[in-house]
């Protein structure tokens, strides 16, 4: 068992680093399958590609919640927790950090979490680190749960507005975090907690989208 949970952690870690290289390959150096694109000198990316704000691809977002330890009256309905701190971990199955916890059912029923959304960190991170950890949310992700999901309410519900944009959002997320571009939106307070503009993120922070067809093809590449 334990050779076989190794080699299932490597095959994780290389079908995520082949996401990631399929994204800069594309949105870097607007490479598809090896073929150079036609630039549009006008607006220097591929033609019928565009520069779009966050808020154009996301159809709502909204902050999570925590819930009770016990039932209670107000508190009846069950749902697990994905934290900050989780983030990390649940892509390998590390699902067991994730508290199983009591809701209002009016919270749980608007916070659900469903294939495409993005869980987004915007309060938390340390002296080291910084917040914006994010993690796409998928069908087989949640079947590993035996009960609703929703996150943590010091993150984000991010739902796109259309699913084929999850994998897109996700991924220029990850490479936003991973070259400290996210890191000008960050509010740092006299404590070791860091805040994130999420509004002033969404609001003017610039995303590349591909054409109606190679979308298409882009997302469904990467699933």
């Amino acid at each position: 068992y334990d050779d076989l949970i190794e080699n299932n952690l490597k095959r994780i870690y290389l079908l995520e680093e082949s996401a990631r290289l399929t994204y800069e390959e594309w949105f870097l150096s607007f490479r598809v399958d090896g073929k150079k694109l036609d630039i549009d000198p006008e607006s220097g990316l591929p033609k019928r590609w565009s520069k779009v704000k966050v808020n154009s691809l996301i159809s709502n977002y909204i902050g999570g919640g925590w819930g009770e330890e016990s039932f209670s009256d107000h508190f009846s309905d069950q749902a697990y927790v994905i934290r900050g701190t989780d983030i990390d971990d649940i892509p390998y199955g590390k699902i067991e950090g994730a508290p199983l916890r009591y809701h209002k059912a009016s919270n749980l029923s608007s916070r659900k979490l469903k294939n495409k959304d993005i869980i987004f960190e915007v309060s938390g991170g340390s002296k080291t680190e910084g917040v914006a950890k994010n993690l796409l949310i998928t069908d087989k992700l949640l079947e590993q749960f035996d009960n609703d999901v929703i996150c943590a309410s010091f993150c984000k519900l991010v739902r796109p507005k259309e699913e084929n944009f999850g994998n897109l959002l996700f991924l220029s997320f990850s490479y936003l975090r991973s070259t400290k571009a996210t890191e000008i939106f960050e509010i740092k307070s006299a404590s070791s907690i860091i805040n994130y503009n999420w509004e002033a993120f969404i609001k003017h922070q610039d995303l590349i989208l591909p054409s109606q067809d190679l979308l298409f093809d882009f997302d469904k590449k990467i699933d």
